[in-house]
């Protein structure tokens, strides 16, 4: 039976992929083997460096949502505070706008 390497690579990938900052020595030490056995020479440091560009590339992703957010929050609390400023009347003619 032929070894289906497409298979063997697309999940050494998504383990790769799959691997997290409090991932153990011994984990990344059987993936690289793993890896190097089926692929070719590839170290620890390797599949360490690409764990981490992972979680950096995350991290920068997260920090630009939590800023989208922050300002749309700042957003809804100026239409907040300028539609204090309107009268009554005003006010009510504003919220009949959205129902």
């Amino acid at each position: 039976m032929p070894l289906n390497l497409t298979n063997l690579h697309a999940a050494l990938q998504s383990k790769v992929d799959a691997l997290g900052p409090s991932a153990d020595e011994k984990t990344l030490l059987l993936l690289s083997k793993a890896i190097e056995a089926a692929i070719g020479n590839v170290s620890v440091s390797e599949v360490l460096a690409q764990a981490t560009a992972g979680v950096d590339a995350i991290t920068a992703a997260a920090a630009s949502e939590v800023a989208a957010i922050g300002q749309a929050g700042v957003d809804q609390v100026a239409l907040v505070n300028s539609v204090g400023g309107l009268t009554l009347a005003q006010q009510h003619a504003l919220a009949a706008s959205f129902l």
